[in-house]
């Protein structure tokens, strides 16, 4: 099933961290924005954009770099909030509050990452294990998006190759995408 990235949790507790972040350090002075502040809500900013990008992306392994630098990112923000606390730029309870939804972000980040590195190797298994000269099926919840440079360029390159696509729709169910590929035998 598709997952807009506005509904990943992930990305709604970042978003609402940035939030929190912006509106306190608004209140900061000049000196202390232009020093913590803007360190804080560069980093803070940055694991919500990072958690954008990977989502982006079409290959497992930059999804995941996208998502470990959105991690360094919210390890530099926890930083910036020890900073901001120790210059009583941010009261003790506030800094309890947002050190919170921290720790959480964090987990449910470490748990994408998580799901997403066993997508890459069940991903990885599934196209090594594939006998060439059978048609294999995936699971329509295995395949969310297709890249549209593969979905305009794989019919041409298929049908020059031996090969093609069947298409089977059902509404309200989606469709079955299904390519034959040719193989080549080898010679002994």
């Amino acid at each position: 099933m598709f997952q807009e990235l506005k509904d990943l949790e992930v990305y709604r507790i970042s978003d609402e961290l940035s939030d929190r972040f912006w509106t306190e350090v608004s209140k900061w002075g000049s000196f202390a924005k232009d020093t913590v502040g803007k360190q804080l809500i560069r980093a803070v900013d940055s694991i919500g954009a990072n958690i954008a990008e990977s989502y982006g992306r079409y290959h497992y392994r930059e999804r995941l770099n996208f998502l470990y630098y959105a991690r360094g990112s919210a390890y530099e923000a926890k930083f910036w909030m020890e900073r901001a606390r120790r210059r009583n730029l941010i009261s003790p309870q506030e800094y309890g509050e947002l050190m919170e939804v921290s720790d959480r972000l964090l987990l449910k980040l470490n748990a994408y990452i998580k799901s997403k590195r066993r997508q890459a190797t069940g991903a990885a298994k599934q196209v090594t294990q594939l006998p060439s000269n059978q048609v294999t099926q995936l699971p329509s919840n295995q395949v969310t998006q297709l890249p549209s440079n593969l979905v305009t360029q794989l019919p041409g390159k298929l049908s020059t190759e031996g090969g093609n696509i069947q298409v089977q729709s059902e509404a309200g169910k989606g469709s079955t995408f299904t390519a034959f590929l040719p193989t080549k035998e080898t010679q002994s």
